[in-house]
């Protein structure tokens, strides 16, 4: 059994993943050039030589139209999301249980609790890939891309993520596989290296709407309101 909350929380989407993909490395929105929208992060001066550096960061979507990107540059693709039957956790396992706001709560005979409660059953699990790639001119110019990438999301670690609610839930996040170089010749002068970091979020997503039942009730019992 996984814990119940005892209070109502919100949401979660595949959006609501990616946002906490781009915070998770510390990406904000670049309103700077509307005709060209991305975010950006700004390097560290223990990484580059220019501390106020502004590196942009694309989002790219599956099947999205290519459009020529900025070098110095990260790129973070979501590949796919697929159910994880195996952390389902059963019918009938809720997410919360929680008193009705503006609800009488009663006291009594060693009963307690509220008139009438708002549940939600679970979300149902899922496991998310995405796809970072960090691409600079030079093998030593993109170490220190390569190396924000993977401070952000180390092999083991946690994603942070806000719900409808503006409440945070945090997930298993890790990366996983080989980090491959990739070195690309775009004419005599013009040559980029890239490498790549795959991450995996065994996430979830919300698909059932919470419901309201009656509980707790009793002529002989105290009745009073938190």
């Amino acid at each position: 059994m996984i814990p119940i909350w005892n209070k109502q929380t919100g949401d979660v989407w595949v959006r609501n993943f990616d946002e906490g993909v781009l915070k998770a490395l510390g990406a904000l929105p670049d309103p700077s050039d509307p005709n060209d929208p991305c975010y950006f992060v700004v390097v560290n001066p223990i990484i580059s030589t220019d501390p106020s550096e502004k590196v942009p960061v694309y989002f790219s979507q599956p099947n999205m139209v290519y459009r020529p990107k900025k070098v110095p540059s990260i790129t973070i693709s979501r590949d796919d999301f697929s159910p994880a039957l195996q952390r389902w956790m059963g019918v009938g396992q809720l997410e919360y249980r929680a008193g009705v706001s503006g609800t009488e709560a009663v006291f009594g005979n060693g009963v307690s609790g509220y008139t009438q409660y708002v549940s939600k059953p679970q979300a149902m699990p899922y496991d998310f890939s995405y796809t970072i790639v960090c691409t600079h001119i030079s093998d030593r110019m993109v170490q220190g891309l390569l190396r924000l990438v993977l401070k952000s999301y180390p092999p083991i670690g946690k994603l942070f993520v806000m719900d409808s609610l503006g409440l945070l839930r945090s997930y298993e996040a890790r990366s996983e596989g080989p980090i491959p170089t990739t070195k690309d010749s775009v004419d005599a002068v013009n040559r980029f290296v890239s490498y790549t970091v795959n991450v995996r979020v065994d996430g979830e997503i919300d698909l059932t709407s919470p419901y309201s039942s009656s509980s707790v009730t009793g002529f002989d019992l105290v009745i009073s309101r938190f």
